[in-house]
């Protein structure tokens, strides 16, 4: 299984990442996708990967650090070009919390997209309560490689995601009872081609886990969810979707 999405840089992890890895690894766990949020971060994500083959890294600004970031994605370029990294991200647009003014989120994306597609890397895209912004900016840009992380939109939005090219993916969200409508039926729908999973750890954990910190030992929640809602084995789940994340990050 590959985790496509883990911030295993984050402080709490900082005390047994050894530990998480061995976990995760006994879980079936053959590849960890850790996305940088700012500099600072994704200086740690390439810090982890050289120390642990399982990693693998992202470099990114997230909409939460957009507000003085423009000056910043200079460095982000140089890094990305010396490093060849798995993916740009976590970028996009929060609007949810709007710790950065719109306009500027907006640009910070809009130029790490563009940074990516000069890379010819592919990038993770974080969207919450801004869908039409990012679709936008993404559809103006000819975004075509990348992935929209924890997806919780319905059908038409997974249409217009698909209909740039992107794929979708999933975290222990489809596991919660109240789970976002319309989420389970984009589960079932996706194209087998076009869906990934992921954690998100250390947030967003799966039911039976619910309260713990997440980890990528955790992953198998959501694969056997999804296994449940397709109505197909769970090895198929995790074929497909291993499949669609060694083609996009370009894994070995």
């Amino acid at each position: 299984m590959i985790d496509t999405h883990a911030h295993l840089n984050e402080q709490e992890f900082d005390g047994d990442i050894d530990e998480v890895l061995d976990r995760a690894k006994r879980t079936g766990i053959t590849n960890i996708i850790v996305p940088g949020s700012d500099l600072e971060t994704s200086y740690r994500s390439i810090e982890l990967a050289e120390r642990y083959s399982i990693i693998s890294p992202a470099l990114g600004i997230h909409p939460h650090d957009s507000s003085d970031s423009m000056e910043k994605l200079d460095v982000l370029s140089d890094m990305a070009r010396g490093h060849r990294p798995a993916a740009i991200g976590e970028i996009g647009l929060d609007y949810h919390y709007d710790f950065s003014p719109r306009e500027v989120q907006k640009a910070v994306f809009r130029e790490q997209v563009r940074i990516a597609k000069k890379l010819d890397l592919p990038v993770i895209v974080h969207i919450r309560e801004s869908f039409e912004d990012a679709y936008r900016i993404m559809a103006e840009e000819r975004l075509e490689k990348g992935v929209v992380h924890c997806f919780s939109e319905g059908i038409d939005e997974m249409k217009k995601i698909l209909s740039l090219g992107l794929l979708i993916s999933f975290t222990g969200i489809i596991t919660f009872k109240n789970l976002p409508a319309g989420l389970a039926e984009v589960v079932r729908y996706v194209p087998q081609d076009r869906y990934m999973i992921e954690t998100d750890s250390p947030y967003l954990t799966p039911v039976p886990y619910r309260g713990r910190r997440n980890e990528p030992s955790y992953l198998a929640k959501v694969a056997q969810k999804v296994s449940e809602i397709r109505e197909i084995p769970v090895d198929m789940v995790i074929e497909q979707t291993d499949t669609n994340a060694i083609l996009l990050f370009e894994l070995r």
